[in-house]
């Protein structure tokens, strides 16, 4: 079952710099499919945790499975200014790609919410709230990043709290376990300003190898 999956995400991977603002809804399976790639093995694990999220929490693959003739609107992104927790070249560039929740001639170009953010080695899938309404602030809820040379499930993210300045998550990296299972090596309270930068750590621990959620969406698109 395990090389199925993989087969299927190569064939899908070999598409993804196809041109055009749309992408077939068909390619965010890229993040879901790498989702089930939960027991490969590599070093020993000291702190082995379980997965926050699962396939069906995950924005793109609900959408794939109940919609799956949906389309996703291709956003190339630049930013000139350089976040407190990025430490990568810039400017920073990526692409999103984003489900009109409300069509675009209603909506003035707003009401779209960011299905995944692709940058240059790894993927990152959001998690929505189930109310339309709270979707509709373009805040995901969650998040589950991957590599993209390894398919690997790197880091994930759970909103804790929201304020007028902005949100907490809690983000945790893992690195691949024998057994099963993911290798916890680092865990952090996070806060994310209303510009989407994060701003803040608190009560981390382990050793946090690079940074995945330097920019978190918040707000439509």
């Amino acid at each position: 079952m395990r090389s199925s999956w993989s087969e299927k995400v190569r064939a899908l991977r070999g598409d993804e710099e196809s041109e055009g603002c749309m992408k077939n809804i068909t390619k965010v399976l890229i993040a879901a499919l790498l989702l089930i790639v939960l027991s490969s093995c590599s070093d020993r694990c000291d702190n082995r945790g379980e997965l926050i999220w699962s396939t069906d929490d995950v924005e793109g693959f609900k959408i794939a499975k109940d919609n799956p003739e949906s389309t996703l609107r291709q956003l190339s992104v630049t930013w000139q200014q350089k976040p407190p927790f990025y430490a990568g070249a810039m400017p920073i560039k990526y692409t999103s790609l984003v489900l009109d929740v409300v069509p675009p001639s209603m909506s003035m170009g707003m009401g779209g919410i960011v299905v995944v953010d692709e940058f240059e080695d790894f993927k990152t899938a959001y998690v929505y709230p189930h109310s339309m309404i709270e979707k509709l602030s373009g805040v995901p809820i969650g998040a589950v990043t991957f590599s993209k040379p390894t398919n690997a499930i790197v880091a994930e993210a759970k909103q804790t709290n929201r304020t007028s300045a902005g949100i907490e998550i809690e983000e945790v990296h893992y690195k691949n376990c024998p057994g099963g299972g993911c290798c916890v090596v680092f865990k952090s309270k996070s806060s994310i300003g209303r510009s989407g930068y994060k701003e803040r750590e608190s009560e981390t621990t382990g050793r946090k190898q690079r940074d995945y959620y330097f920019i978190w969406p918040m707000g439509g698109r």
